[in-house]
């Protein structure tokens, strides 16, 4: 056998071991791939990312900017099958990386999280043939495995405490950004879970991905007694019983990396608390108390009794007032950030946050104290605007206030009323002045004919016309002052609003700008509108019925003038456009007089649909009513629209628990008015009754007929591992 000479050897080695790139050529051949990019070459950059991505010296943030960079460069390709290729093999090639496996794990959560089965591969995104699948899970498990390979790496490594404590902030938004109910259970890091081909998504970003959100639409999750389940923190990571106790853990672990950053892990898990169990999580069913609730220190919804250490928040099986453990206390939590060294710079963060959380409780006083000690004792550290802010807010509480709360069209001779809302104050002047509202009227005509080469579309919005009085300078509308007058107010206690009628002078038809004074405090205005005469109308066919008659007494008003303007825009075609007209406005106008009986009957034809219409009735004695701008339209309805066929399902209860029995009834009528009380049309009808658990998997199937109501009914047992979340009846 004949062996080869020393030096050969030492050449084959050479040949067989990766070239090692020194810095200067490392950063030429990245500057070139981020030229290739500038130029839109993607594909020459990409091969240029895939060669520099795996070598060795290429480490840390630049590695983890390059591969971002490489993935910009796959989706401009739309190569979206050679993605995942791409992050694993970077991703193998620096496996103690933590700055990279960072950065991939959050990829995975930004990534197109579907894709498509071929020949038994998964590729991401849509391509032609094959079975459609989700990746949501398998990229939430696959990014919370790369953190966690990252985290060892970042225990491994010597890492400075504000590099350790912004990677755990990182991972903790991965885990904790998602319902409180799912944070119950334990995700299995050993593996990565099925494609899921029974939920696809089409859209950029996985479901999870975000900031701490509400409790989602089921409420906070219990326990087994009814409780709010609240996560502990575990002796380690590898200790935790569920994702919530995982969180709670690299929140200890970001606030061992100094006292700053102590307060921001406390910050976040308030945030997280607030979401689950602060009282806006029942803002669909609370009302604000009225005068007569004043004294009330009970109840569910009274919200300014609360405690410091108390809330009323949505739970899963209901809202339910409760006391928070003081390790849970987000108030207690958020006002020891706020009293914190102003110099860490998060105390004036959340001063606001701290005000709001009473504001909603309708506490204002104590909200008031907030920004009264934030003010002098934070404003040095903080943005003027911030400070300008918290002192506006503060003036929005303490000081005298009043708005108008509106009013309906009101008839002659009963003395218009109005609503008044107010705070603090004690006294208000108020006077009323005529509208000009033909004239106005006439105007706003004159402008659309003139055609304009830009549409101002507050000049024709008449229905916003006091907005337009107070705000736009339109005050040559505003006629002489016909009445003036004083009123007492008796505020409410702690800041809290009034609600009153006010009963004005004001007795003959007509449009009237009102305006209020109150004593040391602001000014507002509104229009309020008495009115002899309206116009009711009512869709046909294909005909538009006008009914002109007395707003008092209802009579019909014969003879009334109905003039018809209307407008629309004829856009353009880019030949005719100039820098300023981009269409012509087309005008039309007609008047018809009412029947005796006051009707007249716009036809199809003749009210064109494509207009925007201004109508107004008048008669030789002084009566005025108008309606619009409104667009016209006809109703061509179908039978069918009032015969509809409908299901309604009930259980036995709003939530179940795994292992339990869900009793449910189901009636199937035909919706209409005239249906026969005792009897239903499906009685003793054959229905095949489907039930799907969260995972779209068939759990309930069964051939049933309808009593003779149309009703059905049955139990459905859950299994003791059932998939949580919402069940769907089909």
């Amino acid at each position: 056998m004949t062996t080869l000479p020393f030096r050969c050897l030492w050449l084959i080695l050479a040949i067989l071991l990766p070239m090692k790139l020194t810095a200067a050529t490392l950063e030429e051949r990245r500057a070139s791939a981020d030229k290739a990019m500038k130029d839109g070459n993607w594909n020459d950059a990409l091969k240029v990312w895939r060669e520099i991505l795996p070598l060795p010296e290429n480490s840390g943030v630049n590695v983890a900017e390059d591969l971002g960079k490489a993935i910009q460069c796959v989706q401009n390709l739309n190569k979206w099958n050679e993605w995942d290729a791409l992050v694993e093999d970077t991703v193998k090639a620096h496996a103690q990386d933590w700055i990279l496996l960072r950065d991939a794990g959050i990829h995975y959560q930004d990534t197109q999280s579907w894709g498509t089965i071929i020949s038994g591969e998964f590729q991401r995104g849509q391509y032609q043939g094959g079975k459609r699948v989700s990746s949501v899970d398998r990229d939430r498990v696959r990014s919370l495995q790369l953190f966690e390979q990252a985290m060892k790496a970042v225990e491994a490594a010597t890492v400075a405490a504000d590099a350790k404590a912004e990677f755990y902030a990182t991972f903790i938004r991965s885990t904790a950004a998602r319902p409180g109910w799912e944070l119950q259970a334990l995700t299995d890091l050993s593996k990565l879970p099925d494609y899921d081909e029974n939920q696809v998504f089409y859209g950029g970003r996985g479901r999870w991905r975000g900031n701490y959100g509400p409790a989602s639409d089921r409420g906070a999750p219990v326990d087994e007694k009814g409780e709010p389940v609240y996560h502990k923190t575990p002796e380690s990571w590898a200790a935790a019983k569920s994702d919530g106790e995982r969180f709670r853990w690299l929140l200890a672990q970001e606030a061992k990396q100094g006292a700053k950053h102590a307060l921001e892990a406390d910050l976040t898990f308030a945030r997280w608390l607030r979401s689950e169990f602060d009282v806006q999580t029942i803002a669909q069913y609370w009302r604000a108390p009225e005068d007569d609730d004043d004294q009330r220190q009970d109840g569910i919804l009274t919200l300014h009794t609360l405690k410091e250490n108390e809330t009323t928040a949505r739970l899963a099986t209901g809202v339910k007032r409760l006391t928070l453990p003081d390790e849970f206390n987000f108030i207690a939590i958020i006002e020891r950030i706020f009293k914190s060294d102003p110099a860490l710079g998060l105390a004036d963060d959340v001063a606001e946050e701290f005000a709001d959380i009473f504001r909603n409780r309708r506490q204002y006083e104590r909200a008031a104290a907030i920004y009264t000690d934030a003010i002098p004792r934070l404003g040095p550290h903080t943005d003027v605007n911030v400070k300008n802010s918290w002192q506006s807010q503060l003036d929005q509480i303490v000081k005298n206030w009043a708005r108008f709360d509106g009013s309906s069209t009101q008839v002659p001779g009963t003395g218009a009323k109005l609503g008044f809302v107010f705070r603090n104050g004690s006294h208000a002047s108020l006077s009323a002045r005529k509208v000009k509202f033909a004239e106005l009227l006439a105007d706003v005509k004159a402008y659309l004919k003139s055609n304009p080469e830009t549409l101002d579309w507050e000049k024709a919005n008449i229905a916003n016309i006091g907005y337009q009085i107070a705000e736009k300078n339109m005050a040559k509308y505003i006629g002489d002052e016909v009445a003036k007058w004083e009123l007492d107010l008796e505020p409410r206690k702690a800041h809290w609003d009034r609600r009153m009628d006010i009963t004005t002078p004001l007795q003959t038809a007509g449009a009237y700008f009102v305006e209020a004074k109150l004593k040391d405090g602001n000014k507002v205005g509104c229009i309020i509108w008495i009115t002899d005469t309206a116009i009711v109308s009512k869709i046909g066919t294909d005909e538009q019925q006008y009914f002109v008659l007395d707003a008092k007494t209802g009579v019909p008003v014969a003879k009334a003038n109905m003039e018809f303007f209307g407008y629309r825009q004829e856009y353009l075609d880019n030949k005719k456009r100039t820098a300023r007209r981009y269409a012509n406005i087309i005008t039309r106008n007609f008047a018809e007089f009412t029947d005796a009986s006051g009707q007249f009957f716009a036809k199809q034809g003749q009210v064109d649909r494509e207009y925007q219409w201004l109508i107004t009735a008048t008669t030789a004695d002084g009566r005025f009513a108008n309606l619009g701008f409104q667009n016209l339209w006809y109703a061509g309805r179908q039978e069918q629209e009032w015969n509809q066929r409908k299901i309604h399902i009930i259980t036995d209860r709003p939530v179940y628990r795994p292992g339990q029995e869900v009793k449910w009834k189901a009636w199937a009528r035909l919706a209409k008015y005239d249906s026969p009380e005792d009897k239903s049309e499906f009685a003793g009808t054959a229905f095949t009754v489907r039930i799907w658990n969260p995972k779209n998997e068939k759990v309930f199937e069964k051939d049933m007929t309808t009593d003779k109501w149309g009703g059905l009914t049955d139990v459905l047992k859950l299994e003791e591992g059932a998939t949580l979340g919402v069940y769907r009846f089909e």
